[in-house]
């Protein structure tokens, strides 16, 4: 290569760190400016852990995403992009593998007269205590939770079970959603599991209020204010909500995107975190009772099927599984070395899954379109796994352009990033942006 060449070349690259360095100060001021604003009350509509918080896909869509522009989110958890989208009178596609991360965006993110809601409610839970007393219930129809009866008190179960009854009856779809979700959302409330804890348990505080009696609630009364309180909600979201946008949610896989998802201009995910809480784990009262799964496993097969699951059989990690990465493998490799294998495949499954992700995402892209990632590192049995950086070099392959890559700090403790056992808390995270070429 000649003199000029190398030099042409190297103020290329220059101008090229110049422009990074540039928007990552340039997108990080934004994005704090953004954390400053008010949210919408209807994000705090259902518990649910690794939440994307709206400050985030709110200053994605304002920096990448003109009005008339197509925004989605293929992890989309528990609605934020989309409500955000909403907001901003931006078309939305939602996609999630879990039935009841849908169910939840699809309910947050439709807007609804609250006067008809509040129609609704009336007729809903009208005589619904003269029917507990009165109905005979079908094992059939009950969840397949393991020792029911420890999670929920006897009166509870008829109410759960007559009222389920009653929301499957409304034939209105996003009525029936709204009321479902609402259901889903009071579980933790009338169950014995602790509120306080992520994962459900009946702690030695509940069953403390309860040998003292401190604890008799009416599960009526704990759904209808839990259905006034989210109606409020809902009135807030309908008066700003704009109206002449789609919002689509699809029950489905990443690293498979169906059809029905294209044009999109903006991706912004939160896809999960590597060695983090066990997601399917915290919601599995409710998605019992939601979904009404025929038998545990079907529980199980659905923890087994999302990306960075931990629920994997002893003859899937019986062999070394590597990536193509060498410093991911070599990683890999060291894990296994140390007897670590399980993890070692999990290490080595989320790359692989979140490389298909990738080239998924690029495909549905429009030209010039972009995709905003928010992720953390992780630490797996004392091995660093600095999961940015591959995510960098894996959109890369995938043919993206990196525009910016800056840490984002964690300053209140509620929101840092609640991990397994043998994982650290995460103090930051780290916001990616990149462009499809």
């Amino acid at each position: 290569m000649g003199e000029d060449a190398i030099h042409m070349l190297q103020s290329v690259m220059d101008e090229f760190v110049r422009e990074k360095m540039q928007n990552n100060t340039l997108y990080k001021l934004h994005l704090d400016a953004k954390k400053k604003e008010r949210r919408q009350t209807i994000h705090s509509f259902h518990r649910f852990y690794g939440k994307l918080i709206p400050a985030i896909p709110c200053w994605a869509i304002s920096e990448f995403a003109k009005p008339g522009y197509t925004v989605a989110d293929v992890f989309c958890g528990s609605g934020t992009t989309l409500v955000e989208a909403r907001m901003m009178g931006r078309n939305s596609f939602g996609l999630d593998i879990v039935p009841l991360a849908c169910l939840i965006t699809k309910a947050k993110s439709t807007p609804i007269d609250p006067k008809i809601l509040r129609r609704c409610k009336q007729e809903l839970l009208k005589g619904i205590r003269k029917e507990m007393t009165a109905l005979k219930i079908s094992s059939e129809e009950l969840p397949k939770i393991a020792n029911l009866e420890h999670w929920f008190r006897p009166d509870v179960i008829n109410f759960l079970y007559a009222l389920r009854r009653r929301i499957l009856k409304i034939n209105v779809e996003d009525i029936h959603d709204f009321f479902l979700a609402a259901y889903s959302a009071i579980m933790r409330d009338v169950s014995n599991a602790d509120p306080r804890q992520v994962f459900p348990g009946y702690s030695k505080r509940l069953r403390m209020l309860d040998k003292k009696g401190l604890r008799n609630f009416d599960p009526i009364d704990v759904y209808n204010n839990g259905l006034d309180l989210r109606i409020k909600q809902m009135e807030d979201f309908y008066k700003n909500a704009k109206k002449d946008v789609f919002t689509r949610v699809y029950n489905g896989d990443a690293r498979d995107i169906p059809d029905e998802i294209n044009g999109v201009d903006l991706i912004v995910i939160n896809p999960p975190y590597l060695g983090s809480i066990r997601y399917i784990e915290t919601i599995k009262l409710e998605m019992a009772w939601v979904q009404n799964f025929k038998s545990r496993e079907d529980l199980w097969e659905i923890d087994r099927s999302v990306i960075a699951t931990e629920r994997i059989y002893a003859k899937d990690y019986s062999k070394l599984k590597l990536t193509g990465y060498k410093m991911l493998d070599d990683q890999i490799g060291r894990l296994y070395e140390r007897g670590k294998r399980k993890m070692a495949n999990v290490v080595a499954r989320y790359f692989l899954d979140m490389k298909k992700s990738f080239q998924q995402m690029y495909e549905i892209l429009c030209r010039d379109g972009h995709l905003v990632i928010k992720i953390g590192d992780s630490l797996i049995r004392k091995e660093r796994i600095p999961t940015h950086e591959y995510f960098i070099n894996m959109a890369k392959e995938a043919n993206f352009t990196v525009l910016a890559s800056f840490k984002d700090e964690i300053r209140s403790r509620s929101l840092l990033t609640k991990r397994n056992w043998y994982s650290d808390m995460l103090p930051n995270d780290w916001i990616l942006v990149f462009k499809k070429r």
